[in-house]
C-alpha cells in the first residue's frame, strides 16, 4: 500500500516540474493565445531556448519552450 502512494506522490512532482519546464512548440501546433504576459530570449547569436508566458481565452497560463536566435545578432 505505501508503494501505490509513493508512485501517485512521484506522479504529482512529476507533473509539477513539467509544467515549471513549459510546453515544447512544434511546428505546426496551434495556439490559443488571448494575452502575453513575457517573453525571454537567448543570449547571444547562437540559436537557443526561448520562453513565452501567455494567458489562453480561457484564462489558464501556459508556457511555452522553443527554439529562436539569440538577441544579440546584428544581421
Amino acid at each position: 500500500m505505501q508503494v501505490r502512494y509513493w508512485l501517485v506522490g512521484l506522479a504529482v512532482v512529476a507533473q509539477a516540474a513539467m509544467a515549471a519546464e513549459g510546453e515544447v512548440y512544434h511546428y505546426g501546433d496551434t495556439l490559443d493565445v488571448a494575452r502575453v504576459i513575457s517573453i525571454s530570449t537567448p543570449h547571444g547569436c547562437a540559436v537557443g531556448e526561448a520562453r513565452m508566458t501567455y494567458e489562453d481565452s480561457h484564462g489558464q497560463v501556459h508556457t511555452l519552450v522553443y527554439l529562436q536566435s539569440g538577441e544579440d545578432c546584428l544581421d
